[in-house]
């Protein structure tokens, strides 16, 4: 065998041992979230209103008439489905992962997905319907492990999707106690829509940049901080964080 040769053979290896995991994009959970930040696409002004006056621009948004918010949806999902099969596609895809979509039995991925050839559907091992019916000892969840079996020939993962710190961080952390090298990638949760709303967000790499100016302004920095130490499966460089530039986020 050529060197050539063995070197692609080998790089092949490589590439098929690490994967990005995107855990339920069903329309249900992605329009939700379209839905939910459309105006605010559409009106960046809103945001800061609601930061200060909550109440004020929810008002604003109830009287705005149902044509205009049917476009803004319109406009904003496709700003949406643009931007997040960039980042999958710069972030992963052209690093040699493996692209993997987990769905529920039977249920359709959303059309925002742009599926490509070598990407991978795989069923969680329970329906929408069973997992929304709440069980007092958490049963409607799918069995973490039945998913992550069929990821064994990965030793990397990188995962995504809804929600953050219910099933992605379940998954997440499961991963993490099998041995598999693992990162949630939070810009690609329910936090996409506001992420990319920011005009330094950047589409190739995970961490993107971090408001922590922004957050500090508006947020408990210490317990956004304390919610992810001692969790080895999120990015724990929060002194690279500190010490991160402030961007104005609109």
């Amino acid at each position: 065998m050529s060197d050539l040769k063995r070197q692609n053979k080998q790089e092949g290896v490589l590439q098929s041992k690490k994967a990005f995991l995107f855990i339920y994009p069903i329309p249900e959970y992605i329009n939700q979230e379209i839905k939910e930040k459309a105006i605010s696409f559409k009106n960046p002004y809103l945001n800061h209103l609601a930061l200060r006056y909550e109440s004020v621009a929810e008002e604003v948004k109830k009287n705005m008439q149902k044509e205009y918010i049917v476009e803004c949806e319109k406009e904003f999902k496709q700003f949406y489905k643009e931007k997040l099969n960039l980042c999958i596609n710069l972030r992963y895809r052209q690093k040699g992962f493996s692209i993997v979509y987990a769905l529920f039995d039977r249920h359709q991925i959303s059309d925002v997905i742009e599926l490509q050839p070598g990407d991978t559907i795989l069923r969680v091992g329970r329906d929408f319907v069973s997992f929304n019916t709440e069980l007092p000892d958490g049963s409607n969840y799918p069995n973490l492990d039945f998913l992550l079996d069929q990821l064994n020939e990965f030793q990397m993962l990188r995962l995504a999707g809804f929600h953050m710190w219910d099933c992605v961080n379940k998954f997440a952390k499961r991963a993490y106690e099998r041995g598999f090298d693992t990162l949630v990638d939070e810009d690609l949760t329910e936090f996409f829509t506001s992420h990319i709303l920011k005009k330094d967000f950047r589409l190739d790499i995970y961490p993107s940049i971090i408001y922590m100016d922004y957050f500090k302004k508006y947020f408990d920095i210490e317990m956004y901080l304390e919610k992810r130490r001692g969790k080895p499966w999120l990015w724990q460089n929060y002194d690279e964080l500190l010490e991160l530039p402030y961007f104005e986020p609109y």
